[in-house]
C-alpha cells in the first residue's frame, strides 16, 4: 500500500508525591504540563501525560517491579489527570478522583496550545 502516513504516538506518565485533591495542588500539575512538553511533542500524532498520586501500590519501587502495575491497579486507583493533544491540540484534560473521571470539572476552561 502507499501514501499511507505513519503515526507516532507518546504517552508518559508521572508520579505525584504528597498529593492533595485541592486547587493549589492541581495548579501545580498544571503548571508542570505546560512547563514540561517535550520539544518535538507535535510530531507525535497522539501525546498524552497522566499523572498518578504516589501510594503504597502506586510508587517507583513497584513500578520497577512490575509496570503492568500501572493498568493493572494504578489506573483504577491512583489516577488523578490525564492531558491528551491529538496533531498538536490540546483536546482533552480528565481530573479523576478514585478512579472515576470528574471532567471536564468546568466547561467553562478551555485550554489551548498557543504555539
Amino acid at each position: 500500500m502507499t501514501g499511507l502516513k505513519k503515526l507516532h504516538f507518546n504517552h508518559r506518565y508521572f508520579l505525584v508525591e504528597h498529593y492533595k485533591n485541592n486547587t493549589a495542588v492541581h495548579k501545580k500539575i498544571n503548571e508542570y504540563v505546560f512547563k514540561n512538553l517535550p520539544a518535538g511533542y507535535e510530531k507525535y500524532a497522539q501525546y498524552g501525560m497522566t499523572f498518578f498520586k504516589q501510594s503504597g501500590e502506586t510508587n517507583l519501587e513497584n513500578i520497577k517491579k512490575n509496570p503492568r502495575i500501572i493498568v493493572r491497579y494504578s489506573e483504577r486507583n491512583d489516577i488523578v489527570f490525564s492531558n491528551e493533544w491529538l496533531y498538536r491540540q490540546h483536546y482533552s484534560f480528565n481530573k479523576f478522583v478514585d478512579g472515576e473521571s470528574t471532567s471536564p470539572p468546568d466547561t467553562s476552561v478551555h485550554v489551548y496550545d498557543v504555539k
